[in-house]
C-alpha cells in the first residue's frame, strides 16, 4: 500500500497516486489523458478522483484544486519565520 502524503477530513488521508491526479487535474489534463500518463485505464482515474471527492468533501475537479491549493498556501504559510505569530486559520 502507498503511504499517505495529505491529509484530509476526519483522519483520511490522501494516497501518493491522489495526489498525483491532483495534479494532472490542475494541469488541465483530461481523465484520458491522465489515465494514458500513468499507465491505467479512464475508469481507474474517475474511481480514484471520486474518492477524492469524497475524502476532500470536494463537489467538484474545480473545488478539488482549489482546497489543494489552500492547504499548500497554508504550509507554505505556516514554514516562513515567525509563522508562530499568525492565528488566522485561512481554511
Amino acid at each position: 500500500m502507498t503511504a499517505p502524503l495529505v491529509h484530509c477530513m476526519e483522519g483520511r488521508h490522501l494516497t501518493r497516486r491522489e495526489v498525483e491526479i491532483v495534479a494532472y487535474i490542475a494541469a488541465g489534463l483530461t481523465y484520458k489523458e491522465t489515465g494514458s500518463v500513468l499507465q491505467i485505464s479512464e475508469q481507474t482515474v474517475k474511481n480514484h478522483v471520486v474518492q477524492i471527492k469524497m475524502k476532500l468533501r470536494a463537489r467538484n475537479n474545480c473545488h478539488i484544486v482549489a482546497l489543494m491549493m489552500r492547504r499548500l498556501l497554508k504550509e507554505e504559510e505556516a514554514n516562513k519565520p515567525g509563522a508562530w505569530i499568525l492565528t488566522r486559520d485561512v481554511g
